[in-house]
């Protein structure tokens, strides 16, 4: 019997885990995420899988605008711990960067003292998949967040996510 509990529990704790991000690997496209690019550069592909068929794919080879991508937002509490995971490889350099950001009332953003995101990591050069994971926990104000995935200004290059996952604890 406790084989079983333990089965359902197991089951029932990936099921609630995969509704906060219900297209982690872009298997169904763009679903769960939002782009406000004025001119394209990130691109659903099949191209940019590290695993499953499809990945998403920043080609950024303008100087100005850039990557704008956001997953929909979920819903946190002040206090918890939600822990961010994704893979990525960027061959032609350090071109872009995803951000876990806190939203407040009325989704407005909450920054740092510096007006930025509060937890940004920087894709490092690399012709072969890194995985990248950071902790972060949620400030009294914050009621949901979201991932932003942005191409810094000026860079130029192609970078690949894929298996994007959230831990809230």
């Amino acid at each position: 019997m406790k084989p079983l509990l333990i089965g359902i529990f197991l089951a029932s704790a990936s099921l609630l885990h995969a509704q906060i991000l219900p297209n982690p690997g872009f298997e169904s496209g763009m679903e769960g995420w939002t782009t406000t690019e004025k001119t394209p550069v990130t691109t659903v592909s099949t191209e940019a899988a590290r695993t499953g068929t499809h990945g998403l794919r920043i080609d950024d080879q303008a100087e100005t605008d850039g990557a704008r991508f956001s997953s929909d937002a979920f819903t946190v509490s002040p206090g918890q711990k939600v822990t961010l995971s994704f893979w990525a490889r960027s061959p032609q350099g350090d071109v872009a960067g995803v951000s876990l950001q806190p939203l407040g009332a009325r989704n407005r953003p909450l920054m740092d003292e510096k007006g930025q995101p509060p937890l940004v990591i920087g894709i490092k050069t690399s012709t072969d998949w890194k995985q990248y994971n950071a902790t972060y926990t949620v400030p009294d104000e914050a009621e949901s967040m979201v991932i932003n995935i942005r191409s810094w200004s000026r860079s130029k290059g192609v970078v690949d996510l894929d298996d994007f996952d959230i831990v809230i604890e």
